[in-house]
């Protein structure tokens, strides 16, 4: 009877163990599990990120290209912001999806976008300007791939934070031209970001360059926009 006794406690205990051990190791997967989970969310948003910073630089850069190189365009995009209470514009207000377009903006940065991506139908113009180190390369979409991901998915807005000072009753967008060889391409992937370290000053002459280090919008003696998601203020 001892015996049997012993040896019903004995297994028991084994049992015991061995659904703890079960316990555990079920526990160790979900946290291995999570923990694997986690790091490919963040390396999706790493990704995700980037891509972003990249459509944001490129379709900022295209558009100041537009508006320094071709006034018919730049006349079409100035009617949009003519009004001095317009501060920012839907960026689908003066760019369209339409495969057949009278639209002379779309229709210059169309041409534009030609020069930098492999997509378009001969090898791209230009593949050093902007700087393919820092920005990873012109762009390897096709066109409308590209142009419904900015403004159908991503739904990007321009703001104008010194428009006010330098155009409106003052004077058009190409009557700026006139007198002035530079405009101040800036993008802003959140409102997280109170600094705008990413951007180009553009000139009408050559490429432009980067922005200074200590670049300080307010003090900026060029119109400039801002290509930002359409929840910032």
């Amino acid at each position: 009877m001892k015996f049997l006794k012993l040896l019903f406690f004995v297994l028991i205990i084994f049992t015991s163990c061995d659904k703890n051990a079960e316990e555990i190791e079920i526990i160790n997967t979900i946290q291995n599990s999570s923990r694997e989970n986690f790091f490919d969310i963040e390396a999706t948003k790493t990704s995700d990120n980037k891509r972003i910073e990249q459509l944001m630089y490129m379709t900022s850069f295209l558009i100041g290209k537009v508006l320094v190189e071709n006034e018919e365009a730049r006349d079409y995009f100035y009617k949009h912001i003519a009004n001095p209470r317009t501060t920012k514009i839907e960026l689908i207000k003066v760019l369209d999806g339409d495969v057949i377009d009278s639209n002379p903006f779309e229709i210059a940065f169309h041409e534009q976008y030609n020069m930098y991506s492999f997509r378009a139908p001969a090898p791209p113009i230009k593949v050093a300007d902007p700087d393919s180190f820092r920005w990873g390369g012109v762009l390897n979409m096709y066109y409308h791939q590209y142009l419904f991901e900015i403004i159908n998915i991503n739904r990007w807005e321009l703001y104008f934070p010194n428009k006010s000072s330098l155009l409106d009753n003052r004077q058009t967008l190409t009557e700026y031209f006139l007198r002035n060889d530079k405009i101040v391409c800036l993008w802003k992937i959140n409102e997280k970001f109170k600094l705008y370290s990413d951007g180009l000053i553009l000139n009408k002459r050559d490429k432009g360059e980067y922005l200074p280090l200590n670049f300080d919008p307010s003090k900026s003696l060029f119109f400039m926009f801002v290509l930002r998601g359409k929840s910032l203020n």
